[in-house]
């Protein structure tokens, strides 16, 4: 799931917006955007505080699933991986969007791997592939081929 294109703004604009906002929606719709244009100039450190105020002054609940999600999408950037996974975890389960489910899935995938990659290098343990026939338990899943089997061929991994 893309993140909303919207005319492009400045940031002066947003802020300014944000300072003319008189209600608890108009300041949480504020804070949200000036998150996306963070996120969307590659600043997501900057963009996390903005989602989370959003959230917390009550953005409008059809738009909560993507601000949960574009915060996780933040957090793990910055390596904040048990909180990336909780906010990823909440979008999930309020998005009746099947693409943005689609991002929070694959997004949740990587938190994992992230997590687990962490957890071995702490533990002074080098990941190593697995032997040459041998499938790699972790890469496998559902294939996406017509025979919708389990497989661990290179295009499916």
């Amino acid at each position: 799931m893309e993140k909303p294109r919207r005319k492009r703004r400045s940031l002066a604009g947003l802020t300014d917006a944000l300072e003319r906002a008189t209600t608890r929606g108009g300041q949480a719709r504020a804070h949200y955007e000036l998150g996306l244009f963070h996120d969307n100039n590659g600043r997501e450190a900057q963009a996390i505080p903005h989602y989370r105020k959003a959230l917390e002054l009550g953005i409008d609940a059809g738009v909560v699933p993507e601000a949960l999600a574009w915060l996780a999408s933040s957090l793990f950037k910055a390596s904040y991986l048990t909180e990336a996974a909780l906010r990823a975890g909440q979008a999930l389960w309020l998005t009746t969007d099947p693409s943005l489910e689609g991002f929070l899935r694959r997004l949740l995938r990587r938190i994992d791997r992230a997590v687990g990659d962490s957890r071995l290098r702490s533990a002074g343990i080098e990941q190593r592939s697995m032997p040459p026939g041998i499938p790699n338990p972790s890469r496998t899943r559902e294939c996406l081929h017509a025979s919708k089997r389990t497989c661990s061929s290179q295009e499916c991994t």
